[in-house]
């Protein structure tokens, strides 16, 4: 993540200046709305949430303004749902709990009418189901994620963000809900999924080992196992 923080960097130079050039294109302007975007990201896994935290407001900006100019495209809402969660997981870095919370309410209230609007769209059902477990929803993430499970039995993607829907869904229920069974149900579906999506072919191992979301999964004990296996 170090290097490639420069490289979105001068990434995002390159797309301003392009944006600058062609001020009422749209595209142009979701370029530099995914350098923001990725930057927030590769800050985040450098440890550095202060200097992500820019990045992800300024992705929110202009994925608001895109949503605003063209209020009928669904790729768009899409991308604003994604960039308020990214906001969400800066401030869930910083430990600012509340502030991260309403983000992913936020990204809940613009996904939720989409994922309703194509039923069949798992990778939809699997991102509301994330989001619902970071906004408290616990339940109905679970939901979500278990649906995603038995309709996608080998689709590495969808069944990782199934495991981390479940993960996030068990902090939930430990810490907002004080229902430490029912977190530990969570996290051993959670661990039932990553298995099943590392049989399926799902190679980022790196991810695994460091992603916050999965932390609920990476205190089992049966977690040994599977980081043998990576």
């Amino acid at each position: 993540p170090g290097p490639a923080v420069e490289l979105f960097k001068e990434a995002l130079r390159l797309r301003e200046d392009v944006q600058k050039a062609n001020p009422k294109d749209a595209n142009a302007a979701r370029d530099v709305r995914v350098s923001h975007y990725r930057l927030a990201d590769a800050y985040l896994k450098v440890g550095d949430p202060a200097a992500a935290l820019p990045h992800a407001k300024r992705a929110v900006a202009v994925a608001e303004a895109l949503v605003k100019a063209l209020p009928k495209s669904l790729p768009l809402k899409q991308d604003l749902a994604f960039a308020l969660a990214k906001l969400g997981d800066v401030y869930r870095a910083e430990k600012r709990t509340d502030h991260a919370v309403k983000q992913y309410e936020d990204a809940v209230r613009v996904i939720e009418p989409l994922a309703a609007g194509s039923p069949r769209d798992l990778f939809l059902q699997a991102v509301h189901g994330l989001f619902l477990a970071h906004a408290g929803r616990h339940a109905e993430a679970a939901k979500l994620a278990a649906r995603v499970r038995d309709e996608a039995p080998k689709n590495a993607f969808l069944l990782y963000t199934a495991a981390c829907a479940y993960a996030v869904a068990a902090e939930a229920a430990g810490e907002s809900a004080g229902d430490p069974k029912l977190a530990a149900d969570y996290a051993e579906a959670g661990l039932a999924c990553l298995r099943a999506a590392l049989a399926a072919g799902y190679a980022d191992h790196d991810l695994v080992r460091t992603d916050p979301e999965l932390a609920a999964v990476r205190k089992l004990p049966g977690f040994a196992d599977v980081e043998k296996d990576l």
